[in-house]
């Protein structure tokens, strides 16, 4: 009866481990960061990198070879996918989406970023939301992994400051392939920097698991052993 009481004893103190990841915690949903040495500390591991210093056409959609940005909008198709140099993070040139929409229509525009290759992490430096009174309104962040929509910007109280940075990363146990930024102040343009991003990768086994089951392979031999001992 001891060792019966022991080896339940022990499977459900394996079954919590396994559950609660062990001493390898295992997150089942997306984490966000609103600042870079964060998440690249928090991440780790090997990031891919495009600072959109390479000179490109003005188009839309746009193929930067791993990646293709789409801008899009809710009335009209006029959205431009462009290489700046007057916002930018690092080097000397940033990614500028933006639509020649009424400046006073209300609307959304937004830029997607469609991965070939599916990503668990993203992380990008994001400049020129509501550089004035005038451009007033909310941007707000999503994939087609477990995030979003989520708000990282909310312009309706006021101007922001011309210098502000907002940096989104996003670390996602969920594979995605396509992320997509939607701000509702038509007509104002955003430049994106200093972006990285990881491959897919599946989630690292909790370290206790192999520990749970030998355990509970070794109780189970025990009282097996004990069961066929003559009496």
């Amino acid at each position: 009866m001891r060792i019966r009481r022991t080896t339940i004893a022990c499977s459900a103190l394996a079954a919590v481990w396994i559950v609660g990841g062990g001493n390898a915690p295992v997150v089942s949903a997306a984490q966000t960061f609103d600042d870079r040495t964060t998440f690249l500390n928090t991440v780790g591991g090997v990031f891919e990198m495009e600072g959109f210093e390479a000179p490109f056409p003005l188009e839309n959609p746009h193929d930067f070879g791993p990646f293709t940005v789409t801008g899009a909008g809710d009335v009209d198709t006029s959205q431009t996918v462009a290489q700046d140099n007057f916002f930018f993070t690092e080097g000397a040139a940033s990614m500028l989406v933006k639509s020649d929409a009424d400046l006073t229509a209300n609307g959304f525009t937004s830029a997607t970023f469609s991965f070939d290759s599916p990503i668990t992490s993203f992380g990008v430096d994001i400049m020129g939301f509501g550089l004035s009174n005038f451009f007033q309104g909310i941007l707000s962040v999503s994939n087609d992994g477990t995030l979003g929509p989520l708000t990282i910007g909310d312009n309706t109280g006021g101007a922001f400051d011309p210098d502000n940075v907002i940096f989104f990363g996003v670390h996602d146990t969920t594979a995605f392939s396509n992320l997509t930024f939607t701000w509702t102040t038509r007509g104002d343009g955003l430049a994106f920097d200093d972006l990285k991003y990881q491959a897919g990768s599946p989630i690292p086994e909790p370290a206790a698991f192999p520990a749970a089951l030998a355990l509970l392979g070794l109780l189970s031999l025990k009282r097996h052993r004990r069961a066929r001992r003559p009496i």
